[in-house]
């Protein structure tokens, strides 16, 4: 429709003029379809397809309405200016027609064409690609191209989106056919973009990116994509252009098609994957201390430090909403900067000594609160323990949001539920303090300036921890 415009005629007016027969529909292994219309009680066929497939299969060309024949040397002039056109990142389709007699057969009918010309089509690159092309680097996830297009159109629009760059090379499907799987594995990662392939070609790929050890996304929208998606750990498919059968052979569905929302799922999955982990640290760390100091105290022959309605409330004030606002922790700016982790890694496998050494901290604070308070009675050193024990967890909370920074290098208010939650922590606790019929439910008395002397310097301890020194090196290339 916008190539009749484009020559002055409107689809409209060319369909009262020729009458529909047949079509032989395109197919990747053909590389072209054709259509057969009747004009003056005379079939013609009509063909488009890859230029390099249609110039093989003319013997002669139009000019001026007459038909030249096209000699080999014509033949590499013309595809010289397809590679021209493909440079500007034009998709190049050549067109070609012949007149039918009066009895033919479908099969074997597109020879012996006449060529008419090149057309070239421009479907521009989102904005927002080559932005994201460039985040997926940072992130340590190499992104290639697979496309059915002319080699130099694909080279072009790497290019010009930031996919290629210098050392990076292009191989199309007759060049990815005559290497073995040993040198495919050899040059692999130096390839960005595979041009004029099949869809046995993408299906090859995935295997072969998956013999390396990547861990492998391939997105996808037509019926012959679906091997290839079902082969890749991930298959994504076009949700907007996309087939039933990709959809169906896929693990998710990309709604807007777009390639920049893929990023951007990357990273949301990060950022919750963190949270998560941000939860754990917290949760575990401050349940360790609470198994050691009743260990401790036992084994000691101290009184029991904590009674069980304390226990309970100690849970309620730390592992609630202070854990909770963990969950919804912005995400970390160097998210998308970091290498994707190791899908056969433990969620506790940068955590443990971590988990450990804050776990010792809180247990040594509470119990030299604890037997502090022995001085003045049990009741006392049972309320200046159990103080003890939620002051530490709700300020170490802001120690457990990043795995990579200490928590004097990240922006405290950055998380503005965490902090009210915190807030909130402390006025529940300080009523059960200081009013007096929760006193009698829970066992605490009053505490002093002196009391809150001992105890907030020793809460403050999980502060001094930095999470950075308890990291390995656990990543995977994707």
């Amino acid at each position: 429709t916008v190539l009749s415009h484009k020559i002055g005629s409107k689809k409209e007016d060319l369909t009262k003029k020729f009458q529909f027969i047949d079509e032989i529909p395109f197919s990747s292994d053909r590389k072209q379809m054709s259509v057969i219309y009747r004009k003056n009680k005379k079939d013609i066929l009509y063909t488009k397809g890859a230029p390099e497939v249609i110039l093989n299969k003319c013997t002669g060309y139009l000019v001026n309405n007459k038909i030249v024949k096209l000699t080999k040397a014509k033949k590499e002039e013309l595809m010289n200016a397809t590679d021209s056109m493909a440079g500007k990142a034009l998709r190049v389709l050549g067109l070609a027609y012949k007149e039918l007699p009066n009895e033919y057969k479908t099969k074997n009918i597109e020879e012996n064409l006449v060529f008419i010309g090149f057309a070239g089509m421009i479907d521009p690159p989102r904005d927002e690609v080559a932005n994201s092309i460039k985040i997926a680097q940072e992130a340590g996830i190499k992104t290639v191209m697979a496309t059915g297009d002319h080699k130099t159109t694909a080279v072009a629009i790497a290019k010009e989106i930031g996919l290629m760059r210098s050392g990076d090379k292009a191989i199309d499907g007759n060049e990815l056919n005559d290497l073995s799987d040993d040198e495919l594995d050899y040059i692999l990662k130096d390839i960005k973009v595979f041009a004029r392939i099949s869809p046995q070609d993408k299906v090859r790929l995935v295997s072969a990116y998956k013999r390396l050890g990547e861990i492998v996304s391939m997105t996808g929208d037509g019926v012959n994509d679906a091997p290839a998606l079902k082969e890749a750990h991930v298959g994504i498919a076009m949700g907007l252009k996309g087939t039933d059968v990709s959809k169906e052979a896929s693990d998710m569905i990309l709604e807007d098609d777009n390639y920049s929302t893929i990023i951007n799922a990357i990273e949301t999955g990060r950022g919750i994957y963190d949270n998560i982990k941000k939860f754990i640290r917290f949760l575990l760390s401050a349940n360790f201390s609470e198994i050691m100091v009743l260990s401790l105290t036992f084994i000691m022959g101290l009184p029991i430090p904590f009674l069980p309605l304390q226990i309970l409330w100690l849970n309620l004030v730390t592992d609630s909403a202070p854990a909770l606002a963990l969950a919804v922790d912005p995400y970390e700016k160097d998210t998308m900067k970091r290498p994707p982790r190791n899908p056969k890694e433990s969620a506790l496998s940068k955590l443990l000594w971590f988990i450990i050494a804050v776990g010792g901290l809180a247990t040594i604070a509470t119990l030299i609160a604890f037997i502090y308070g022995l001085n003045y009675g049990i009741e006392k050193a049972r309320t200046i323990a159990i103080t003890t024990s939620v002051m530490f967890e709700l300020i170490f909370v802001f120690n457990c949001r990043s795995e990579t920074k200490w928590v004097f290098q990240n922006n405290l208010f950055s998380n503005k539920k965490l902090i009210l939650a915190v807030l909130l922590s402390v006025g529940l606790h300080l009523s059960i303090l200081y009013i007096a019929p929760l006193q009698f439910i829970f066992k605490t008395t009053a505490l002093s300036l002196k009391d809150w002397a001992v105890i907030l310097p020793l809460s403050t301890l999980g502060l001094f921890v930095p999470p950075q020194l308890f990291r390995r090196n656990n990543s995977i290339k994707n």
